[in-house]
């Protein structure tokens, strides 16, 4: 992480702001708005707002579900800020690991194909990845960490 800092890292989640505080070389910005303790991030209009007056250059977003080639989320407030982030930033990614191709969420976010970038795990179905290729969607997948790495 040092190597790619000085750095400024925008989010409404409390679990990367602990995560990050008090890290060298990064400015932590928030934004506030109601708290959701299921997710433990601050949404609704605040967010939405404080959101769409900012510009990153990148985003990293996930998702709970993927259906129809669509990122899908279960709740409305989840979806009204991932889009306003996602308004915000030049470059949008998002990560969505092989589980996520098989669940199903209630509202529409965005299609994959709006993304610069779809990141996959190695255990994603090669269908899948074969399908969103064919249909312009830059799809990288991740190789598996060593396992030291991951612990």
């Amino acid at each position: 992480m040092h190597a790619k800092t000085p750095l400024t890292v925008i989010t409404n989640t409390l679990t990367i702001m602990e995560q990050l505080k008090g890290t060298r070389g990064i400015t932590l910005l928030s934004v506030g708005g109601q708290f959701y303790n299921w997710c433990s991030a601050f949404m609704g209009r605040m967010a939405v707002e404080a959101f769409a007056s900012l510009r990153a250059d990148v985003l990293v977003m996930s998702t709970s579900a993927i259906t129809d080639d669509i990122a899908f989320h279960q709740t409305l407030e989840t979806v009204d800020v991932k889009r306003a982030m996602f308004e915000s930033a030049s470059t949008r990614i998002l990560l969505a690991d092989h589980t996520k191709f098989d669940r199903r969420a209630l509202h529409a976010m965005l299609p994959l194909s709006d993304f610069d970038a779809v990141v996959v795990d190695a255990e994603t179905d090669r269908a899948h990845v074969d399908r969103l290729r064919k249909r312009g969607v830059k799809v990288v997948v991740a190789k598996k960490a060593p396992r030291e790495a991951r612990s």
